[in-house]
């Protein structure tokens, strides 16, 4: 019947619904994390180049995002964070 059909549709357009609330929450959560460690990146560098801190004086941890802060590992994780998940009814962004 077309009644079930709509009731259908409905559940289906609020499971997408959720899905894509639960994905941009987890994308802001991604993007944050990501920030924060851009801003301990810097901070390393310059408590490196001030000789604050010595590299091999901080943590694995601190190790870890000074290099990928200064590889622009950070950057590219921010910038894939930041593009638009592909949605399949969405127009292609350039012609093939």
């Amino acid at each position: 019947s077309n009644l079930q059909n709509d009731a259908n549709t409905i559940v289906a357009q609020k499971l997408s619904d959720l899905n894509e609330k639960e994905w941009r929450a987890e994308r802001r959560r991604k993007k944050s994390d990501i920030e924060q460690q851009l801003r301990q990146g810097a901070l390393l560098v310059n408590l490196r180049d001030s000789h604050a801190k010595r590299f091999h004086d901080m943590s694995a941890t601190e190790q870890r995002v000074l290099e990928d802060y200064e590889t622009g590992k950070l950057r590219k994780r921010l910038d894939e964070v930041r593009i638009r998940r592909p949605s399949h009814q969405a127009p292609p962004d350039h012609p093939a």
